[in-house]
């Protein structure tokens, strides 16, 4: 996995380019819905991607369940990158939706951030699984 390393830190991409997504979704949502509801937007946004990263790894404890329950403790351990990627966005997605159709306002600054996020952190995790190019001659 890439990484970058800080002194003693070693910090993977992918997770880092994730927040980096919903950092700039929940930013573009704020600046679409204007000075009234930016806040309120960019909560939403922020929540939506916590709301993702909790279903991803549920989804992903529960269908590795058995190697789970050898070790309990290690269900707590998040550097294993357990995490079930689809089931994370439809559970993002799910409350974008669920919260647009609450207050018509934030629909399309949601929509906006929706776009925002996803776009690059599909390319950005698409980059990083591309296989790099052999320099051996």
């Amino acid at each position: 996995m890439l990484s970058i390393t800080l002194g003693p830190v070693a910090l993977p991409l992918a997770p880092l380019l994730l927040l980096a997504a919903i950092g700039l979704a929940s930013w573009l949502a704020g600046r679409l819905a204007g000075p009234t509801h930016a806040a309120a937007a960019g909560n939403v946004v922020f929540g939506a991607g916590l709301s993702g990263l909790l279903a991803a790894r549920f989804v992903h404890l529960a269908l590795h369940f058995d190697l789970y329950l050898v070790s309990p403790l290690s269900t707590f351990d998040f550097r294993d990158g357990g995490w079930h990627g689809p089931a994370g966005m439809l559970a993002g997605v799910a409350w974008l939706a669920w919260r647009g159709w609450r207050s018509t306002p934030l629909r399309r600054p949601l929509a906006g951030g929706l776009l925002a996020g996803v776009l690059p952190w599909a390319a950005g995790t698409r980059a990083l699984q591309a296989p790099s190019p052999d320099t051996t001659p």
